[in-house]
């Protein structure tokens, strides 16, 4: 657990210094306000310190506009395995969350495809799904499901709380292979 600092709060976009072993693709962060949760977000970028996350729900921004220091846990989690191209399948709001892997991706320069259309087909040799509905849908070999609203307790994959088929969403998560 490492202590860090709001720097700027613009929108559901927050920005925490904080120092933090580099990020993957697919790992994800808990924001730790004492006396209120643990609460986990994806990365939404990590650059010289600096965190930025999405922090959708209005109760947790406002908690953090009252607060200097909160704490961050991590990165936690699985990375994805990106191959050399990658189709997005998902809804506008959901595809926002994923800002870290489509940076690491032009990063890269590896072929990025966005769509919100879940019947597309493609020859993407990696395909991340922003919801679980879609996943039957998926006719590839690497398939990853975001699993954005598991209950998750312990972060650590102890507890069990966040089993889906199998795996755990908070260890092997929470983008899972299918």
């Amino acid at each position: 657990m490492r202590k860090g600092k709001i720097v700027t709060m613009d929108g559901e976009e927050v920005i925490i210094s904080v120092r933090i072993k580099s990020p993957r693709p697919g790992q994800f962060v808990t924001l730790i306000l004492p006396g209120i949760g643990e609460f986990p977000f994806l990365i939404a970028d990590y650059k010289k310190g600096n965190l930025k996350l999405k922090i959708h729900s209005r109760k947790i921004r406002e908690e953090i506009s009252n607060r200097k220091v909160v704490y961050i846990k991590g990165p936690l989690g699985s990375p994805i395995k990106i191959g050399r191209s990658v189709l997005l399948l998902g809804e506008n709001d959901s595809l926002s969350e994923l800002e870290f892997i489509i940076n690491y991706c032009k990063s890269k320069g590896i072929k990025l495809r966005i769509e919100n259309n879940m019947s597309v087909k493609g020859e993407e040799d990696t395909v991340i799904i922003t919801s679980p509905d879609y996943a039957r849908r998926a006719d590839r070999k690497r398939v990853y499901v975001y699993f954005r609203n598991v209950k998750m307790n312990c972060m650590l994959g102890v507890c069990g709380e966040c089993l889906v088929g199998g795996k755990l969403v908070c260890k092997d998560g929470p983008f899972l292979k299918i």
